[in-house]
C-alpha cells in the first residue's frame, strides 16, 4: 500500500492504493527497501533493550548528576592518583560478573577530568564542585563502602568515614600495613561498622 499524489487543476489529491513493493513513486524510496530498513530498526532497538536489561552495574563518576537510582553506593576510599589502585573499577567490573540479579547504580569520585593543578581552596570552583559533589553522594547512597590502601595516607577517607560512622550503612576494607589501620579497626568496632578483608567483600555487601 502507499499514497499516490496528483494535482488536477491546481488541487492536490491523496489516494491510498496497493503498489509493488518494487514501485518508486517519485523518487520515494521502494516499499520493500523501507520494509528491511524498518525491520533492521525493530531489531536494533531490540539488542539496545537487551543490553540495557542486562547491564546491572551503572557508574556514576563525579561531576555528574546524581540522579535517583534504586540503589545506589558511594565508593569512598582511597583515590590518590599512582598509589592507590583503581578498587573502584574493579568493583565495578565484579558486581557486573556476579550471580546477583540486582541493579546497583556506584557512585565514583575518582573524576576523569581531574587537574591536580587545581587550587584545594574553597574559591576554586573546580575542587568546590568535587568536594560538595562527594558530600551529596555520600548523603544520599543507600551505602557505603571504604576500601583503604596501604600504600597511601587518604586523609580524605578517614575523614569521611568519620562523617557517616554513625550511619549504618558502611562497610570498610583496610588491609594490613596501612599506617592508621589500628584507629580504623577501633572506630569501626566502636560504632559496629561491619569489616571485611577484601575487595570480594566489598562486593558481597553491596549486593547483600
Amino acid at each position: 500500500m502507499g499514497w499516490v499524489i496528483s494535482l488536477v487543476n491546481g488541487i492536490t489529491f491523496y489516494d491510498w492504493v496497493e503498489l509493488p513493493e518494487d514501485v518508486t513513486i517519485h523518487g520515494s524510496v521502494p516499499l520493500a527497501v523501507k520494509n528491511q530498513q524498518k525491520a533492521e530498526e525493530i531489531e536494533n532497538m531490540k539488542l539496545k533493550k537487551k543490553d540495557l536489561e542486562l547491564k546491572k552495574v551503572n557508574v556514576i563518576k563525579a561531576p555528574e548528576n546524581l540522579g535517583t537510582p534504586e540503589l545506589s553506593i558511594f565508593l569512598a576510599g582511597s583515590i590518590e592518583m599512582g598509589k592507590a589502585i583503581d578498587w573502584q573499577n574493579e568493583i565495578a567490573n565484579k558486581c557486573e560478573e556476579s550471580d546477583s540479579d540486582k541493579t546497583v547504580t556506584l557512585f565514583n569520585p575518582r573524576r576523569d577530568d581531574w587537574d591536580s593543578s587545581w587550587e584545594q581552596t574553597i574559591e576554586n570552583d573546580n575542587f568546590r564542585e568535587q568536594v560538595e559533589w562527594e558530600l551529596n553522594a555520600l548523603d544520599v547512597a543507600d551505602k557505603v563502602v571504604i576500601f583503604i590502601d596501604p600504600k597511601t595516607t587518604s586523609p580524605i577517607t578517614l575523614m569521611e568515614l568519620g562523617l557517616h560512622a554513625n550511619s549504618n550503612k558502611m562497610c570498610v576494607c583496610c588491609p594490613e600495613g596501612f599506617y592508621r589501620k589500628g584507629n580504623v579497626d577501633i572506630v569501626c568496632n566502636y560504632y559496629n561498622i561491619p569489616m571485611v578483608d577484601d575487595i570480594d567483600g566489598l562486593v558481597k555487601f553491596i549486593l547483600e
